[in-house]
């Protein structure tokens, strides 16, 4: 638990020096390498840190230890339409996922997507809606989304081919969803709702 504190203030120091660095100079924005895929995926495990930013709608991965932003994905850049855009407004959750290449994102607006890494491209996103908080990725591929102001889990068939205006999702009720989490130990999905 203690290890989980310090990593937790590590983080929002890390975003704090980022928010001011970013007010005080405008430099941060558009520091995006080229080579931000090899970045990531050299460094020594523990150096880096994937962050929501939801004053500028976008997702960063920066380093720890030079505080500086390594990579970053805006919707309108990377694959998502311009009437969509909208969606992934006040990202909410970001989570690594299928070996660290890529990104599983929600989106307080109802987005998610999945983002691939060394291309920043979208290779599926959806609108999940109702306050999205959190998603998962699924043994089978497909994803599963939070969304507590509507009271719902949403599973999306991941289809890379027909996103997103031929998606098939279902609904399931869950009071004040909040959260998912895939336990691959117990084969079981966990979410936190009202009761």
């Amino acid at each position: 638990m203690q290890r989980f504190f310090k990593v937790f203030r590590s983080m929002i120091l890390l975003v704090l020096i980022g928010i001011l660095y970013t007010q005080a100079t405008g430099k941060m924005k558009g520091l995006v390498s080229a080579s931000a895929y090899s970045a990531v995926n050299s460094a020594p495990s523990g150096k880096k840190v994937i962050i929501t930013d939801q004053a500028l709608n976008r997702i960063i991965i920066a380093d720890i230890d030079t505080k500086e932003m390594v990579w970053e994905w805006k919707p309108i850049a990377c694959g998502v339409r311009s009437k969509e855009e909208a969606w992934f407004g006040a990202p909410s959750e970001v989570k690594a996922v299928l070996g660290g290449k890529y990104i599983l994102m929600t989106a307080s607006k109802g987005g998610i997507a999945l983002i691939r890494i060394s291309d920043k491209k979208t290779v599926f996103y959806a609108y999940a809606g109702g306050n999205t908080h959190s998603a998962a990725l699924l043994p089978d591929g497909n994803i599963v989304s939070a969304s507590s102001t509507d009271n719902y889990l949403m599973v999306f068939r991941t289809d890379t081919l027909h996103f997103p205006d031929a998606v098939y999702s279902k609904k399931i009720m869950l009071p004040f969803a909040h959260n998912v989490v895939w336990d691959k130990k117990r084969a079981v999905l966990w979410s936190a709702g009202k009761n």
